[in-house]
């Protein structure tokens, strides 16, 4: 069966007229120049940039170890079970909510800014890729600078390396025991003795 032919001058849907009540309605709502907003005439909703609300991003991490700010969904032929490619697509929904901020003036802007948000994605990965740069730079010179501690600081340095993947720049302080008063103070505490609690029948 042959096919019907088809022209160019065959138009779908409805053909509204500019001057019907409905292209009048219609035009109220446009904001560019269209067919129904006639020609010498401002659209009736005329587009007007406005900065806010705006989206800031923040890189991350992504599952194969690269940063993204947004990754796509996950493909279900890359799980065993759909429990598991569920709890991953959700896992991938947070991880994209916590790369995007939206901010509503110029105040939070600038809040968000210092914060450590970018106003585009590409901004977000650079700046990601230079704190990474900057940790790598600070891990070697720490690993370069424990060589010349004594051996209690360079176990105390491997300890911390290997409680971590990441990289380390610098191990806290252990805690120290109170000393003077406050060792007092903590003995005393301890050793007072805490009141009875009677059981009501």
């Amino acid at each position: 069966m042959a096919l019907p032919f088809v022209t160019d001058d065959v138009i779908g849907g409805m053909e509204i007229s500019p001057d019907s009540d409905l292209g009048r309605e219609l035009a109220k709502w446009e904001q560019h120049p269209t067919r129904l907003v006639p020609r010498g005439k401002q659209p009736g909703n005329s587009y007007v940039f406005r900065p806010y609300p705006k989206m800031l991003f923040k890189a991350r991490q992504g599952r194969d170890g690269r940063a993204v700010v947004s990754q796509v969904e996950p493909h279900l032929s890359e799980f065993p079970h759909v429990d598991a490619y569920n709890r991953a697509v959700l896992a991938n929904d947070e991880q994209n909510k916590r790369s995007q901020r939206v901010v509503q003036s110029a105040e939070e802007e600038a809040i968000a800014l210092g914060q450590g948000w970018h106003p585009t994605p590409d901004a977000a990965l650079a700046a990601y890729e230079r704190e990474r740069d900057q940790q790598a730079v600070a891990a070697a010179e720490a690993a370069f600078a424990v060589r010349r501690m004594s051996a209690p600081a360079q176990a105390e340095f491997a300890a911390a390396e290997a409680a971590t993947s990441a990289q380390v720049c610098d191990v806290p302080a252990p805690k120290r025991k109170p000393r003077g008063r406050a060792a007092w103070k903590a003995k005393q505490t301890a050793a007072k003795p805490q009141p009875a609690v009677v059981p009501q029948e």
